[in-house]
């Protein structure tokens, strides 16, 4: 069989393993490009998560303060609408009562007209003309 000696074999693997070394250098420089790159992109990715976190949270916020407004501006607007409501009620019930003072007024007058018309005589109306008469006359002079 063939002996070969190391030294003769050395520049025979030297030269049939450097393609394969300059292939595996380029292999490890792209290798640490990626993981720079990686390294880059999740810093990125980090930084946004954070600020939409961040514009997520001051959304809220500002929803909240947004819903308290609200609440707080609908509950004013209800006591108002309330107090108007009781106001024109109180208002509408004095004038119905005003009216029905006047109506009743009317209604007695109307009765106690009826009543003394029907009670009195000939001769009482002829001295209750007399009586008006006198104080007329009275108070004119």
């Amino acid at each position: 069989m063939f002996t070969i000696s190391a030294n003769r074999l050395k520049p025979l693997f030297a030269r049939a393993t450097k393609p394969f070394e300059i292939e595996l250098l380029g292999a490890q420089n792209r290798f640490k490009e990626a993981q720079q790159k990686h390294a880059e992109f999740s810093g990125r990715m980090k930084a946004i998560d954070n600020e939409m976190q961040a514009i997520r949270t001051e959304t809220m916020r500002e929803a909240e303060t947004q819903k308290s407004r609200l609440v707080e501006h609908a509950q004013k607007a209800s006591a108002q609408l309330l107090a108007d409501g009781k106001l024109q009620v109180d208002q509408l019930w004095e004038s119905v009562r005003a009216e029905l003072r006047q109506e009743l007024g009317r209604k007695i007058t109307e009765r106690a007209e009826e009543v003394i018309h029907d009670r009195l005589t000939g001769d009482e109306r002829a001295r209750i003309r007399r009586e008006f008469s006198m104080q007329l006359e009275r108070h004119q002079s």
